[in-house]
């Protein structure tokens, strides 16, 4: 099983990458990792980086991934971790974490 420490150190170039601990509010994972890139041109080369490092450290391939059709919102889900990468404007906008705010959340350093 993929670790969320793994999954915030495969997006480390993101920006204000923060933890969403969503094991008591729902039953399909247990953690959102949520960060930003500057633009939408980024969202999809951050996504791959991150595949690919956890790839390459021995991770199983996300059971899904998907992306928005403008590319400002991709996710892959592993499970037990689902990673939301967004453009800078999409994340201000769907504010996932104000979302969940009753959600214990941790800001990644």
């Amino acid at each position: 099983m993929i670790k969320v420490d793994d999954v915030t150190d495969a997006v480390a170039g993101a920006s204000q990458i923060l933890i969403l601990d969503m094991r008591k509010v729902v039953n399909y994972t247990d953690y959102f990792v949520i960060c930003h890139v500057a633009n939408n041109k980024l969202t999809d080369p951050m996504l791959s980086a991150a595949i690919n490092k956890l790839t390459s450290q021995g991770h199983i391939e996300p059971r899904i991934r998907e992306k928005a059709v403008d590319k400002t919102w991709l996710l892959a889900d592993y499970g037990s971790v689902i990673l939301h990468v967004f453009s800078h404007e999409a994340r201000e906008y769907y504010r996932l974490e104000k979302l969940w705010g009753q959600v214990p959340q941790q800001e990644v350093a």
